[in-house]
């Protein structure tokens, strides 16, 4: 028995899985969407604005994921190109360093 899971430790750093970096990069989109969802249910609360319009919008997952669109208005501002190339940036890390 001690044997096999030897094996089986060795084998999984010798031999490349796909699902670890896709799901690597699921959960960090999700943690990224969590992240601002907290963010902004703590704005709410401390404003004292919490109700179920502002709970909806506070979870709506275009708001949080809307600088990625580029057919947005200022998608080619500074700030915003700045957003997107260090989204990008962190999921391409996300990826490669899951392999």
């Amino acid at each position: 028995m001690a044997r096999y899971l030897a094996d089986r430790i060795r084998n999984s750093y010798r031999e490349k899985h796909d699902l670890y970096p896709i799901l690597s990069v699921l959960f960090w989109l999700f943690a990224f969407y969590l992240m601002f969802s907290t963010y902004y249910l703590g704005i709410l609360y401390m404003a004292d604005l919490i109700n179920i319009e502002n709970i909806g919008f506070a979870l709506d997952p275009k708001r949080h994921f809307g600088f990625l669109w580029p057919l947005q208005s200022g998608y080619f501002q500074v700030n915003n190109l700045l957003d997107v190339l260090l989204f990008v940036l962190n999921v391409v890390l996300a990826y490669r360093f899951a392999k």
